[in-house]
């Protein structure tokens, strides 16, 4: 027992040493072979060649924003339901054929497809992605671009999902996990971390609508937030090509109006929201007057399926610019005109 002791003692001692040794001020020094930029809007991107395994790739959108920024007990659990709602319909991908185009390539739900909401950051992924075909590459790379602005947030995807996490609520609701909050309402008193979580309440869940979502998307799903990291056996340079040519379209942020009457629009500072906020008038440059949006390439542009369809078939001459653009390889059969 008096060396077990002592060996915790000395452990300690040279312990204190070493920390005492590191300055904890200076930055760690960065992988050579990464390549990181920043674009116009502010998104930053990391990318990295590793062959091992061969042919594949793992792609992650990091979210500096998580559920600790939530607004008082209107807005709990408002953070982890947008992290569902990311897999429930986009501009490119209705309802849910963005994990039908991947699975189709042999990336699937829950086993390569996730997300995981922290207090700090939210962070999506898919990895194990088949590096082979080009154009499907352009299309991660698009999914990527839908979960980072272009969420379509539609009525009955929410209620749909509210059952969704209200029963993943029940299945953590262990005695472990109720013994545990406890211990943190004391351990960490006065801190937003003491009483929150990524689930909320199961009545939070169940007050949460299409209002409080885009709220919190709008304010805090910004590009300035926002990093893409993509790594794995590809060409480094041909992904940052394809990264800036299809993220460099997202909107910098510039000023928020208010989500609702009751909150001062220059509550949050000077940002420019998504253009789904009250009545979808906000000014967005790289809409055209015909309802279309640019995608990456200048004049090209894929007309925009009405919000809640979930089966759009895009017009003839968008369906031949959106293969040349960004690739069939994984889009919904509709618009790979099948």
């Amino acid at each position: 027992m008096k060396k077990a002791i002592l060996l915790f003692v000395v452990s300690l001692l040279f312990m204190a040493g070493l920390s005492a040794q590191v300055d904890l001020e200076k930055k760690l020094p960065r992988d050579p072979e990464m390549v990181v930029g920043r674009l116009a809007n502010g998104m930053t991107y990391y990318i990295r060649h590793n062959d091992r395994p061969r042919n594949q790739a793992n792609f992650y959108l990091v979210r500096n924003a998580g559920f600790l920024l939530e607004e008082g007990d209107g807005q709990r659990g408002v953070a982890h339901f947008l992290e569902h709602m990311a897999f429930q319909g986009s501009e490119h991908f209705p309802g849910r054929e963005m994990i039908k185009t991947l699975e189709r390539h042999g990336v699937l739900y829950g086993h390569d497809i996730n997300a995981v909401t922290s207090d700090n950051h939210i962070v999506y992924l898919f990895n194990n992605v088949p590096t082979g075909d080009e154009r499907f590459l352009d299309t991660c790379v698009m999914i990527l671009r839908d979960w980072s602005y272009y969420l379509t947030i539609d009525e009955d995807r929410i209620d749909r999902e509210k059952k969704v996490i209200e029963e993943e609520w029940n299945m953590l609701n262990t005695p472990e996990k109720r013994a545990q909050d406890q211990i943190a309402r004391v351990l960490l008193q006065g801190s937003p971390y003491a009483d929150r979580d990524a689930l909320g309440t199961p009545e939070a869940i169940r007050a949460i609508d299409a209002r409080k979502l885009r709220e919190f998307y709008h304010e805090w799903y910004r590009s300035d937030l926002t990093a893409v990291v993509i790594v794995g056996d590809i060409d480094v340079k041909q992904m940052e090509r394809r990264v800036k040519k299809i993220l460099s379209k997202i909107p910098a942020v510039k000023k928020t109006p208010p989500p609702s009457g009751d909150r001062d629009p220059g509550a949050r500072g000077d940002v420019l929201l998504p253009g789904d906020g009250p009545g979808d008038q906000l000014h967005d440059p790289e809409r055209h007057h015909d309802g279309a949006r640019a995608l990456p390439g200048g004049e090209e542009h894929l007309r925009l399926p009405e919000r809640g369809d979930l089966d759009p078939v895009l017009q003839h001459d968008d369906r031949e610019t959106f293969r040349e653009t960004v690739g069939t390889a994984g889009l919904p059969a509709g618009a790979r005109g099948d």
